[in-house]
């Protein structure tokens, strides 16, 4: 996709009704669609853009990079590992939809029994999870549904992941968790799809 100035990048987000705390971090950095991407350090925003701008290419690319959202969460909890595999075998048509579709929902209902007590991934998870509907809505065949809804459950198991660390800790370390786990869903995102508005020109 061609690169957008801020001024039409704040147009884009506005007509597609982004939240206004991504819309008002977009206004305050003033840089080019390119530029915002290459600096962003929420991953919900930057899927929810994924989805609501068609950027993710392919169902079976957008799987490899949820896999790897949920790589962190596999030492922790089985049924991550198991969608975590689920994905990387759906990119290579070696599983089906339906198949990463069971896998997702297994995994979210493991993880909101394991984060009862955990309020730093709960945070986490509700913000991804909003991210996770849009691209849902966005991706409209029943490929991009089924990897939209495994994109919530990953983008929130990174959250709880993080927030699972500092579960007893309060205020600044929770938030600190939360932040944590944002910033890397990010740089997930930004590993696979490094450019979807052109380089930043970094001269």
């Amino acid at each position: 996709m061609k690169d957008l100035t801020n001024k039409q990048f704040l147009a884009r987000l506005r007509k597609l009704t982004a939240c206004d705390p991504a819309v008002e971090w977009v206004k305050q950095h003033g840089g080019s669609a390119a530029d915002c991407w290459h600096d962003c350090e929420r991953g919900d925003w930057m899927g929810w853009l994924i989805g609501y701008m068609k950027l993710y290419e392919s169902p079976q690319k957008l799987s490899l990079c949820l896999a790897d959202i949920i790589k962190p969460c596999s030492k922790i909890l089985p049924e991550a590992k198991a969608a975590e595999k689920t994905l990387r075998l759906y990119a290579t048509g070696k599983a089906t939809i339906e198949e990463v579709n069971a896998a997702a929902e297994a995994a979210e209902a493991a993880e909101e029994a394991e984060a009862a007590g955990w309020a730093a991934g709960r945070a986490a998870g509700r913000a991804a999870g909003r991210a996770a509907e849009a691209t849902v809505w966005a991706a409209g065949r029943a490929a991009g549904r089924a990897a939209g809804r495994a994109a919530g459950w990953a983008a929130k198991a990174a959250g709880w992941a993080a927030g699972r660390a500092a579960g007893r800790a309060a205020g600044r370390a929770a938030e600190a968790a939360e932040a944590a786990s944002l910033r890397h869903s990010a740089n997930i995102f930004r590993k696979h799809y490094p450019a979807p508005f052109g380089k930043v020109n970094q001269a």
